[in-house]
C-alpha cells in the first residue's frame, strides 16, 4: 500500500469518526455539539481517543507471540492495529536519535503509568497487579503515552551548521 493511499485511509477513519465526538447527539458543528464533547473530554482526562493503555499492551501480545509471531515489533503492531492505519510508536532511543538532527537538549523523556496503564477500571486484583508490575517497570518508564519535554538550543543555518543564539 502506497504512502498516499495510508494517508487516504486515515483520512477517511478520522473525518469518518473524529476523536470524542460519538458521546453527543448535537447536531455535527453546533454550539451544543462542541460543549458536549468538551465536557466529556474533561471528565474521561487524558486519554479519551481510541483504546485505553492496557488494550496496547493486549493488543501487542495478541497480534505477536499469541499469534505465532514472537519477534513482531511492537511499532508494527501499532501501525496495523492501533486506532488508524499508519499509527506510530517509537521507542526512548527513537526518540533520541529522531530529535538528534536538531539542536535540542532533552530535559525529561517519560512514559508515566497513567490511570488506564493502571487497569483503574477492572476489579481489585488486576489494579493490584498493574500496579505492582508498573513498581518493578518504573512508574516514570512504563505508560503507554510518552511525554517529551526538551529545549531549543539554537538555530540552523542553511548548511546545517549551528548558527548564533537568539532570545525569543
Amino acid at each position: 500500500m502506497s504512502h498516499d493511499e495510508i494517508k487516504g485511509q486515515v483520512r477517511t477513519f478520522w473525518n469518518q469518526d473524529s476523536c470524542g465526538t460519538l458521546v453527543t447527539k448535537a447536531p455535527k458543528g453546533t454550539r451544543s455539539y462542541y460543549n458536549e464533547i468538551e465536557a466529556y473530554r474533561y471528565r474521561a482526562g487524558p486519554h479519551p481517543c481510541g483504546a485505553p493503555p492496557s488494550r496496547g499492551t493486549a493488543m501487542y501480545l495478541f497480534y505477536g507471540p499469541l499469534k505465532g509471531k514472537p519477534f513482531r515489533t511492537v511499532c508494527d503492531v501499532m501501525y496495523h492495529h492501533q486506532e488508524s492505519p499508519g499509527t506510530k510508536a517509537h521507542t526512548r532511543s527513537e526518540i533520541r536519535a529522531m530529535l538528534g538532527k536538531y539542536l535540542v537538549r532533552v530535559r525529561q523523556l517519560s512514559a508515566r503509568a497513567t490511570s488506564p496503564d493502571l487497569l483503574w477500571n477492572r476489579a481489585w486484583p488486576f489494579r493490584w497487579g498493574a500496579y505492582a508490575l508498573a513498581c518493578l517497570a518504573g512508574l516514570d518508564r512504563c505508560g503507554f503515552y510518552m511525554t517529551i519535554e526538551f529545549e531549543k538550543m539554537g538555530v540552523f543555518r542553511a548548511a546545517g551548521r549551528p548558527g548564533p543564539k537568539r532570545s525569543p
